[in-house]
């Protein structure tokens, strides 16, 4: 408030004092006489200047009030408008920091994952070999390959869509350890970024599939395609909704399939 004062004292100065300069210039010297009885008469003419300055004084002072209202309002909604744009970042920061350690998780997580695989060398020596971080993938995938291809039933067709939900479960059962975390970091981070809501940002579905791009472009071919197959199973049920809706596996080869009518066959889930 006190920075207006100055102005509006200027204001109203500037005023008063050309409204004097004016009456000055104005004044009538036939009034001034030198042996003073025309100084009689100036009563009248003070009452004037006094009738005509007070309005006059009023009429600044009403505009003077009106234009400091005015600046206070500018003032206050600059403020507002601050405030929420500081509102805004820290919600923003908040929910960037929480997605970011989530990130930060699944990377633990994958890079924790090991497989000691024997192996056989040219001369047939046995020997194992350690598979770690995301090359974990491969030997799932080769598994759940192997168990696709191999199943039967003393020469029994099985039909598709049961050997395929059976070759992942018995992937699955011999890495529920491994799989069961890294499925779980999934679902937790694609969790957050859908129920999250910021009351300051905008926050719609293209602001939401920005993060949920980070978090794709993380994920390895093999890792989609098992992530598919999860989907298959009643494992990913939950985990579907998501997958769908953040188009996760858009970028799957589909040359990976185990099968390649498994994409119209399993045409609930969103390639």
């Amino acid at each position: 408030m006190r920075k207006y004062i100055v102005p509006a004292l200027i204001i109203v100065g500037s005023f008063v004092a050309l409204y004097l300069l004016v009456i000055f210039y104005s004044f009538p010297t036939k009034f001034i006489g030198s042996d003073g009885k025309e100084l009689e008469s100036l009563g009248p003419y003070g009452d004037f200047i006094g009738g005509s300055l007070n309005p006059l004084l009023s009429f600044l002072t009403l505009i003077i009030v009106i234009w400091t209202s005015h600046l206070q309002t500018r003032e206050l909604e600059s403020t507002r408008r601050l405030t929420r744009d500081q509102l805004a970042s820290n919600e923003l920061q908040n929910f960037e920091s929480g997605f970011f350690h989530l990130l930060d998780i699944y990377h633990k997580v994958v890079s924790g994952l090991r497989i000691v695989k024997l192996e056989v060398d040219y001369n047939s020596n046995r020997y194992y070999k350690d598979i770690l971080g995301k090359s974990v993938f491969t030997v799932f995938y080769e598994e759940l390959k192997s168990g696709f291809f191999n199943s039967g039933l003393s020469g029994q067709v099985v039909v598709d869509p049961q050997k395929t939900v059976a070759a992942y479960q018995d992937m699955y059962v011999q890495n529920r350890s491994d799989l069961g975390h890294y499925f779980r970091t999934l679902y937790n981070i694609l969790r957050f970024v859908d129920e999250t809501s910021l009351v300051h940002t905008e926050f719609n579905k293209e602001f939401q599939m920005k993060y949920v791009r980070v978090l794709r472009a993380q994920l390895s071919d093999y890792e989609l395609v098992i992530l598919y197959y999860n989907c298959v199973h009643a494992n990913g049920d939950r985990m579907l909704k998501f997958i769908n809706e953040y188009e996760i596996l858009d970028n799957m080869p589909k040359d990976l399939l185990l099968d390649l009518t498994h994409e119209q066959q399993f045409n609930q889930i969103k390639l």
